[in-house]
């Protein structure tokens, strides 16, 4: 029996797009004194617009696995949840390993293990990591969601928000080195962040708010970003970039409490099939992405379709997107591979 749809199945697939149409335009922006101010500020744009993308996967995780109704033992949790991670991680750290090694002609045991340790065999899997050590914890965060009031929830979002987007930004402005320290990890905060926010009824006004605030952070993001860059002659300044900035999380905030609200109701079979293989197109892409403008170099001298990069970063990312979900659907048939893409 298929599920009925949901607002957060369109969420995922939009987050999983958003991921998509930002690493496609990320890797022009450290092209500034080359690009056109136009071109660069296309991908400026476009990726700022996607910063969300990674905070609401965090978001949605949390939103759904937190629920204090849900019971798992810790085997369980090991072995249906922590292991459908772990699996995928380590095939794609050497996937990604060997197709680096290939095109280096560097291939090293001791230096794979080094970067799988590291965190350094491709540039989007550390997310992977980080939601590991964040499911490990799942058992102890349900005792919390079980108890806390909302008020309590509130508290610990407050404490988490002080410790590393409120610091870092003092920090920063301020060139400080606050030493007062808060325990409380730096993505842990979007999993309970997720969690609330699905949970609890948000007042219109708050909402209101949020989308205010959402699109003041878009702009911030926007311009801080060139102003930073151009004051860095032409060095990417990426400093608004940063997940944990308030900027972002207000962008995601808003972005998740739209579509709680929103009463989507189009193409929902469509929605789900490409739902189904959202987190194979986010293991897939970066490789897809990488080759395919790899190629087009070797082909054409330059690496876009089209020299308009407001056109060409969209199409692109459409392109590679189709692609990784047909390549994810593949490897998913495939009774051998089909654990590697959960």
């Amino acid at each position: 029996m298929v599920r009925p749809i949901n607002s957060y199945d369109y969420l995922r697939v939009i987050t999983a797009f958003a991921v998509v149409f930002l690493h496609t335009a990320a890797p022009y922006l450290y092209d500034f004194n080359t690009l056109s101010q136009s071109n660069w500020m296309a991908v400026n744009i476009y990726d700022s617009i996607s910063r969300w993308c990674v905070p609401v996967f965090f978001m949605l995780s949390g939103a759904f696995l937190l629920n204090p109704k849900r019971e798992e033992t810790l085997k369980v949790l090991y072995t249906k949840r922590v292991m459908k991670l772990l699996i995928p991680l380590v095939a794609w750290s050497i996937i990604y390993y060997i197709y680096t090694a290939i095109l280096h002609n560097d291939f090293s045991l001791e230096h794979f293990v080094r970067d799988f340790l590291n965190n350094e065999t491709f540039f989007h899997l550390w997310f992977l990591y980080i939601l590991i050590g964040l499911y490990v914890l799942i058992p102890i965060l349900r005792m919390i969601t079980r108890q806390a009031s909302q008020k309590m929830l509130l508290y610990i979002l407050l404490l988490w928000f002080i410790q590393t987007p409120l610091k870092e930004l003092l920090n920063h402005y301020l060139h400080l080195d606050i030493y007062f320290d808060i325990p409380l990890g730096k993505y842990l905060g979007f999993f309970i962040l997720g969690y609330y926010l699905m949970t609890y009824e948000i007042p219109k006004k708050t909402r209101i708010l949020s989308y205010v605030l959402g699109l003041i952070s878009l702009f911030v993001t926007v311009y801080g970003t060139y102003v930073g860059t151009l004051e860095n002659n032409g060095r990417f300044f990426g400093f608004y970039y940063y997940y944990l900035r308030p900027n972002v999380i207000f962008m995601a905030i808003a972005i998740f409490i739209f579509f709680k609200y929103s009463r989507l109701s189009f193409a929902p079979q469509f929605i789900q099939k490409i739902d189904g293989q959202s987190f194979g197109i986010y293991l897939v892409h970066a490789l897809l992405l990488k080759e395919f403008t790899r190629l087009l170099h070797s082909v054409t001298g330059h690496e876009y379709l089209f020299s308009n990069l407001y056109i060409n970063t969209i199409i692109v990312a459409i392109i590679i997107f189709t692609v990784s979900y047909f390549v994810s659907k593949w490897i998913r048939r495939i009774p051998v591979l089909k654990h590697i893409i959960p």
